[in-house]
């Protein structure tokens, strides 16, 4: 199930984008140019050799549906349920109160 989402979200980065996808020779395989992945994985695709260090990783670098799903992911089934059902309900005032709140964040 990874894997296919991992294939279908490479799908969705290289469309659009020509010669960064290429199926291998008598193989099942397909190959991504470096530039479809998101940026903060460049560094461990390097070929240089060297152990990648470690850097806090800026929401800028993740796509909008990655932050999402991971927001979603870390609740539990019973808060997802009430997430989605007051979505449903009241609409994203009820999930995210605070952008409609005038006031600055802290």
């Amino acid at each position: 199930m990874i894997k296919r989402k991992l294939l279908e979200r490479l799908y969705k980065y290289s469309e659009g984008k020509e010669g960064v996808r290429r199926k291998r020779v008598k193989s099942k395989a397909e190959e991504f140019h470096i530039s479809v992945f998101p940026l903060y994985v460049h560094r461990y695709l390097d070929d240089s050799g060297e152990e990648p260090t470690p850097e806090p990783i800026s929401l800028q670098e993740a796509e909008p549906e990655d932050i999402q799903e991971m927001m979603f992911r870390l609740l539990t089934p019973e808060q997802r349920k009430q997430v989605t059902g007051r979505f449903k309900v009241r609409g994203m005032k009820a999930v995210f109160p605070f952008l409609f709140d005038d006031t600055p964040p802290r």
